[in-house]
């Protein structure tokens, strides 16, 4: 049992170390907290003294007081259809039309 407590304690501190760690990249931290809000399942009753990491509310709730004790600064504004247009962009490329490559072999 202390093994997963200090695996969900070792877990936190890597979360509070990629929230600074994306800051200083200019990365908003805050992309984090949605990204683990919206992927990290709810554990089950059972299964959560189990559990590597901590339950998503407790996650999320360090992560927002991490990005808290941040120094304010701003994030260059992302564009939310950006994606979507280098998805277009590569369907379009046709893969025929491109040489294919070569192995090269001294002889």
């Amino acid at each position: 049992m202390s093994v997963f407590k200090t695996q969900r304690e070792n877990e936190t501190r890597a979360d509070a170390f990629a929230i600074q760690a994306m800051s200083a990249a200019s990365f908003n931290p805050e992309a984090l907290t949605a990204y683990i809000a919206r992927v990290q399942l709810p554990p089950e009753r059972a299964a959560k003294i189990f559990a590597v990491l901590a339950d998503r509310d407790t996650r999320v709730a360090a992560l927002r007081q991490a990005i808290a004790e941040l120094p304010a600064r701003t994030y260059p504004s992302t564009d939310p259809d950006e994606f979507s247009r280098i998805q277009e962009q590569v369907r379009g490329i046709r893969v025929e039309d491109r040489p294919r490559p070569t192995l090269k072999r001294p002889n």
